[in-house]
């Protein structure tokens, strides 16, 4: 494929602190790039300027994010376990915001590794420190299922730490 001459692969986007994980918008792939930070925030640009377009603190740095299907909803895991629902409001290409729907702290005290939409889009799985995968019902935002927990002798583990890798190569 043959980029355009004044296409520019490279976007720099400057944060004061490091950045955790990033995604981008669903709809407007071309537009809008969300990362997550040590600083406690996550942060909304523009793809095209690198500009901030919004920001909202978590109590915590900001470990994992992912969209849903339509980019209006923003899921966070937090290193306090905190799970996260905001709202993303994209009206333009330079103009956006970030607002907290919701938080479920069902299983604050474990750090969260990974969050990741289920296919139907009803269910996030979450990955959390001390082997802990959960299922958080997104209707009632809470947690539906706790698949394991465990110490490394526990057969339950292994299984887990598969599927934690699993998640990881299904992200890309």
């Amino acid at each position: 494929m043959q980029m355009p001459a004044h296409y520019d692969a490279t976007l720099q986007l400057q944060h004061p602190s490091f950045v955790y994980c990033v995604d981008i918008h669903p709809k407007d792939r071309s537009q809008i790039v969300v990362t997550g930070c040590y600083d406690r925030c996550v942060r909304l640009w523009s793809a095209q300027s690198g500009v901030v377009l919004g920001v909202l603190s978590l109590g915590s740095h900001v470990n994992s994010i992912c969209f849903n299907n339509s980019g209006r909803r923003l899921y966070c895991g937090d290193g306090e376990g905190i799970i996260s629902e905001l709202s993303c409001e994209v009206s333009g290409e330079d103009s956006a915001s970030l607002t907290m729907k919701r938080a479920n702290n069902q299983l604050q005290g474990a750090s969260a590794c990974h969050v990741k939409l289920s296919p139907n889009q009803k269910s996030l799985h979450v990955l959390c420190q001390g082997n802990v995968l959960a299922a958080l019902d997104l209707k009632h935002f809470r947690i539906a299922t706790r698949y394991a927990r465990g110490t490394l002798e526990d057969p339950w583990t292994v299984r887990v730490t598969h599927v934690s890798v699993l998640f990881q190569v299904s992200k890309h």
